[in-house]
């Protein structure tokens, strides 16, 4: 295992930084796709859905915690419902294909 820092807690190897930038690739396509559109306004939507899920976690309120995670697990699911047409013309359309493509032949 080759290591590249060892501190008192932590070892971080070279896997670690290359998982953590190929994340931040994929966050960063994800923010241009998006871009631009309403899509923008939903995603800022569930993670600040997430971040008060993490907070209210982290204070080890239970009741909030429980009603926070289920809104989560049925938002998701209904989010998914509603913006099926979305989704799948995003996803289908040759335009990201193309976009996809041309960022992955760009980093390769």
């Amino acid at each position: 295992m080759l290591q590249l820092f060892i501190t008192g807690f932590i070892t971080i190897r070279w896997l670690d930084v290359i998982d953590v930038l190929l994340v931040a690739l994929l966050l960063y396509q994800l923010y241009n796709l998006i871009k631009g559109t309403g899509t923008i306004n939903i995603f800022i939507g569930i993670v600040a859905i997430y971040l008060l899920w993490y907070i209210v976690k982290a204070f080890g309120n239970g009741i909030a915690h429980g009603n926070t995670g289920q809104f989560i697990s049925v938002g998701m699911i209904a989010l998914i419902i509603v913006f099926q047409q979305e989704i799948r013309t995003v996803s289908f359309s040759s335009r990201f294909l193309q976009i996809f493509l041309k960022k992955v032949r760009k980093v390769f």
